[in-house]
């Protein structure tokens, strides 16, 4: 019970996040969900899941400085080859592929600067490969938030379509 109330103050966290317009902010909370679904992955026993976590923290602490040195591709190959190797090291099932795949698709995405590759790593890679992750190490609230992230992203593009998000991230 407790690793799911752990669950729910990182979704909250992740919700939150899609509300802030600064985009420094958003990696921030979302730097926070990924604690609080780091510990429940972990209390879980999900430890390829709370690895994942712990580089995503790594990855959105970058992605928030917004400095020069954030934007280089080296971070690209050092964020993916970390994730290759916690997925090596915690190793289960082919479960543990899963977090492995999201991280880097998502990674690969965002280092493109456009929205519509972040967006689009995130809706047909990123969110259903945790989405099945969650249902395998029963996290509901990842559950919960990978679907309000894909119901958020519909809304999105049937608001604007899908030439608003082929654009530059600030």
């Amino acid at each position: 019970m407790f690793a799911q109330i752990i669950g729910f103050a990182g979704m909250t966290a992740m919700v939150l996040s899609f509300q802030c317009k600064d985009t420094k902010k958003l990696f921030l909370f979302q730097l926070l969900g990924s604690i609080f679904y780091g510990i429940q992955f972990f209390l879980l026993g999900a430890y390829t899941g709370a690895a994942s976590q712990i580089v995503g923290i790594c990855r959105n602490f970058i992605l928030a400085s917004r400095g020069k040195w954030a934007q280089r591709k080296i971070w690209t190959i050092l964020l993916c080859s970390a994730q290759v190797a916690v997925t090596v090291l915690t190793w289960k099932n082919p479960f543990s592929l899963l977090p492995a795949v999201a991280f880097i698709a998502l990674t690969i995405g965002g280092s493109t600067g456009n929205a519509q590759s972040v967006r689009i790593a995130n809706m047909f890679i990123n969110s259903p490969c945790w989405f099945v992750y969650d249902l395998y190490s029963f996290s509901v609230a990842g559950m919960i938030t990978e679907a309000l992230i894909q119901l958020s992203t519909l809304i999105f593009i049937h608001r604007y379509g899908w030439k608003a998000l082929n654009t530059k991230q600030d």
